[in-house]
């Protein structure tokens, strides 16, 4: 599995290797303890029941990593994709903090998957992104909550470095 994982440049490309994991897809763990975009990648993958699910996983993994653990912020985020730099910026950082991770707990219910992810960054205000500005969607960010809740149902616990995230057993299931 290691071999197909690579550093995502873009959302085709992440949807691309996903559909390619998930058909290597590895016997479900009930915790993973994750620290770059390549091990998000692998969890979303074994964890997920399709794509959709997995692409969303992927991006609330991501964001744990890039906001939570690595402290950039949205602005950060923005300026380090238009220097296209954003790269550089995660080795650094990741380098920085080799003892930050992400936890994953997995929660397996007879007609749902649930997902406790923790992260080890300070927080940050979610209850400014449960309006979603559709305009993002275009830009360098905003997909990390908002595509999720289309196919999951969400819950930020305490500050939003925690997040509880539910969606069907079943292939097609949708979030209710």
């Amino acid at each position: 599995m290691k071999q197909f994982i690579v550093m995502i440049k873009n959302s085709v490309n992440c949807r691309k290797l996903l559909k390619l994991a998930l058909e290597f897809n590895n016997p479900k763990q009930s915790n993973y303890i994750i620290k770059n975009h390549s091990d998000a990648l692998n969890a979303a993958a074994t964890i997920a029941t399709n794509i959709d699910i997995a692409e969303s996983l992927y991006e609330i993994l991501s964001n744990s990593i890039e906001h939570g653990n690595l402290g950039i912020g949205e602005a950060l985020k923005g300026t380090l994709v238009q220097n296209e730099t954003l790269e550089k910026e995660l080795a650094t950082r990741l380098s920085a903090n080799p003892d930050k991770e992400v936890k994953i707990l997995i929660e397996d219910e007879s007609d749902n998957i649930t997902l406790v992810i923790k992260d080890g960054g300070q927080g940050f205000d979610w209850q400014s992104y449960l309006n979603f500005d559709h305009k993002k969607l275009s830009g360098f960010s905003g997909r990390g909550i908002y595509r999720p809740s289309r196919n999951m149902k969400l819950e930020f616990i305490g500050n939003g470095s925690e997040v509880r995230c539910t969606f069907g057993r079943e292939p097609h299931a949708q979030k209710s």
